[in-house]
Order: C-alpha cells, then sequence, then structure tokens
C-alpha cells in the first residue's frame, strides 16, 4: 500500500458468505462477525446487495459501527436503475439511493451501475444520465458490459463527466484499461470460469504491474474480486496487496 492518505483499496464482491467459512472465516463464525473479520484484513468492499433492494438505515449504521474509520465501501446501485428502466426515467430512483447511501459520509467509495449485456451503446441516454449524476456526490463508475460501449466517443463522454470505465475481467466482458476519471475500478469476474476461476500468481503479478502504473498517473485505484467460489476471490485479494 502506498504511504500516506490510501490510494489503493482492494477486496471482494460482497463479504457475507457462508461457503467462505473454513476458508476465510473461522468454521464457527456468526454473521454478524463476518464484517468486522472482513475490515481486519482489507480496506474495502463492494457491497451487491444494494444491487437488489434499497439499504436500509439500520443496515448502513451496522456497517459503519463494524468498521475501521478509514474503511471504504463501494455500492453498487439498484437494478431499477440499470435493468429496468435501463437509465432512463430514474431521477427519483437515484435521489432515494443517494439519499440512503448518505449515512456511510466519508466511507462512502464508488457507486457502481453495473449494465446489462443487452443494453447497446446509447450516447444520448448515457449523457442525460450522466448529467443526473453530476448532481450527486462522490466518485461513479459503470460497467459497461455491451461491447458497442467501447470507443473514443464513450471515453471521451465519461471523461466530461469523471466517471470511470470499469475495467471488467471476465468471459465475453470487454476489457478495457483505459482512464476516463481521476480513478481506476476494478472488477475480476474469474476465468475461463465466470464467478469460479482463481487468478494465477502470474495473473496477480501482471494486474499489481498494472495497478502500479495508475498510481504513477496519480489515480486512486479500487479493485473487486468477484470469484467468490472456493474462497477464491479473497485469496486472490489477500495475494494481490501483498504484491503492491
Amino acid at each position: 500500500m502506498c504511504k500516506g492518505k490510501q490510494q489503493v483499496f482492494i477486496g471482494t464482491s460482497g463479504y457475507s458468505y457462508g461457503h467462505w467459512k473454513g476458508t476465510f472465516y473461522p468454521d464457527n463464525m456468526k454473521g454478524e462477525q463476518m464484517l468486522p473479520f472482513y475490515a481486519s484484513k482489507f480496506n474495502s468492499v463492494e457491497i451487491n446487495s444494494t444491487f437488489y433492494h434499497m439499504p436500509r438505515s439500520a443496515t448502513v449504521e451496522k456497517w459503519l459501527d463494524c468498521s475501521p474509520d478509514d474503511f471504504v465501501f463501494s455500492l453498487k446501485a439498484p437494478k431499477t436503475i440499470t435493468h429496468i428502466k435501463r437509465l432512463s426515467d430514474v431521477e427519483e430512483v437515484v435521489n432515494r439511493f443517494y439519499e440512503a447511501a448518505s449515512v456511510l459520509a466519508h466511507k462512502l467509495g464508488v457507486v457502481l451501475y453495473q449494465l446489462p449485456p443487452s443494453l447497446k451503446k446509447d450516447l444520448t441516454l448515457l449523457e442525460g444520465f450522466l448529467k443526473l449524476l453530476d448532481r450527486k456526490p462522490g466518485k461513479k463508475a459503470v460497467e459497461l458490459r455491451h461491447v458497442s460501449w467501447v470507443g473514443d466517443d464513450v471515453f471521451e463522454l465519461l471523461k466530461q463527466h469523471n466517471v470511470a470505465f470499469v475495467v471488467s475481467h471476465g468471459d465475453n466482458y470487454p476489457l478495457v484499461t483505459t482512464p476516463t476519471a481521476d480513478f481506476m475500478y476494478v472488477r475480476l469476474h474469474g476465468y475461463p470460469e465466470l464467478y469460479r476461476s482463481s487468478y494465477s500468481v502470474d495473473e496477480l503479478q501482471t494486474w499489481a504491474n498494472l495497478i502500479r502504473t495508475w498510481l504513477e498517473q496519480d489515480k486512486m485505484v479500487y479493485v473487486y474480486f468477484n470469484n467468490d467460489a472456493e474462497g477464491h476471490a479473497v485469496k486472490n485479494a489477500l495475494a494481490l496487496k501483498s504484491l503492491i
């Protein structure tokens, strides 16, 4: 890790996995003990439950109470925004989500907008959505899963709004490492088996080298492993930490 202010945030996509007991968590660990244990090993987590429902205030307050002051939560935006309404007519939902997320205060890292693979490039749609996000605080990243989004016109639009094009590694996802914001957001889903494959030491070293390049460009870097099967995510995240 860099000295001084944290510049690299490494963790996993989610932390409350029963099948991690025995591989990461102690066998007898209770659910409410998982976050404090996790936060003793990592400085950030990507919360996926917010994709399915709005976070309750009581839940967010528990996150705050169970993590160190310098711990960071990145939140996946509700699927109502990205998958149901598909970025159209979403102001009310976005407002409610940011109101709920605001409880995190300085512990809020990045809000992730994961778009469905079926949503093809639509610059007018994206620009309207980005203008809405301009009115919201904090960092934002978009995971654009259809290959049609890969292009200089999209990169330039995201740069204008300081929104990161997610570096997404996994089967059938376009892998883009072009910086479009003052930070980088990386999601490692596992390859060749999505969510199941572990990354080798050589693969992790390649990612570590890339992260160092971004750090040299004065960019903050957020990295989350989403290959939760058999505890690969935590093992890979710990290994990557040791390489930075």
